[in-house]
């Protein structure tokens, strides 16, 4: 009994020894050695593959043999939680087996959102998603189910979403440009007061009609004057054009054709001198003086 406690105050005092544990330190997993055999050849034949072929075309991602324990572990998880019988929920075939590379897409999708801040989704889209989901296979359904009472384009509602928030910035932009309609300063404050004056205070204004004198116009004498100017001068022109033409010179052989030749050399034998003048061409010759004259000397003559 001493000595148990002589050893017990001998350890307190040792701080060292305080550290070690009482329990068997030299402890190996369960079926440690029964494994051992199997993961000794393993790792063997892994050693004799990359010493014949050392690095030849062979690779592994990175921190592969890091992420290992944890993946296998989790896979095996996985396993086990499919084996359990679960009733009332089944998951869709090759679930499992594509579970790897939804899992590798949703990621990548995450990292393409986070870095893109201009796409947001709306307010309650997940939690709604579920609801629009299956509103889509009902309708797709009732749409199989009778083609012939109503149908609607390829692509209608892929593309839904995107018509409608583009129609919404339409008229968002539509009332954004629209001009504001405004109204003079204290227009309401005087509407009242000027509906009373256009209607019960306006007063009887009597206009006189304004009479415009035609005949007092400058346009008007101006215009009249003009007018018989032109009647006049176009009188004066239609007298000239009209008025016979005198023959002065051409007629006179006429005259004198009833006349002997003997008497016309006899009355200018007679009465021609030398101081009598010559007869012009563009003078006019008096043929009715002519005519009595040579009346006068034919009848003296008989």
């Amino acid at each position: 009994m001493k000595s148990d406690m002589e050893n017990k105050e001998w350890a307190d005092e040792e701080m060292s020894l305080k550290q070690v544990t009482k329990n068997n330190p030299f402890t190996v997993p369960v079926s440690y050695f029964e494994q051992a055999g199997q993961r000794i050849l393993s790792l063997i034949a892994i050693e004799e593959f990359n010493t014949n072929n050392p690095a030849q075309g062979f690779t592994v991602p990175a921190n592969y043999f890091d992420n290992l324990s944890a993946d296998i572990q989790s896979r095996i998880n996985i396993e086990a939680a499919v084996e359990k019988e679960q009733p009332g929920f089944a998951v869709p075939q090759g679930y499992f087996e594509q579970l790897n590379s939804n899992i590798q897409s949703r990621v990548k999708l995450e990292a393409v959102n986070a870095n893109e801040q201009s796409f947001a989704v709306p307010e309650g889209y997940f939690e709604q998603l579920t609801n629009n989901i299956q509103s889509r296979i009902n309708l797709e359904a009732a749409a199989k189910a009778d083609e012939t009472s109503f149908s609607v384009p390829a692509g209608y509602f892929e593309n839904l979403q995107s018509q409608i928030a583009a129609r919404i910035a339409v008229e968002e932009a539509f009332e954004a440009g629209k001009p504001e309609f405004t109204v003079p300063d204290d227009y309401f404050e005087q509407l009242n007061k000027s509906i009373l004056n256009k209607t019960v205070n306006q007063d009887m204004v009597i206009r006189k009609t304004i009479v415009r004198k035609l005949w007092a116009s400058n346009t008007f004498k101006y215009a009249t004057a003009a007018c018989l100017t032109l009647i006049i001068g176009a009188g004066v022109f239609l007298r000239q054009a009209a008025a016979p033409v005198t023959h002065t010179h051409t007629y006179l052989h006429t005259e004198l054709s009833g006349v002997p030749v003997n008497e016309i050399e006899d009355y200018l034998d007679l009465r021609a001198e030398g101081s009598d003048p010559l007869i012009e061409n563009d003078k006019q010759i008096n043929t009715d003086a002519l005519d009595a004259n040579l009346q006068d000397y034919i009848e003296l003559n008989q």
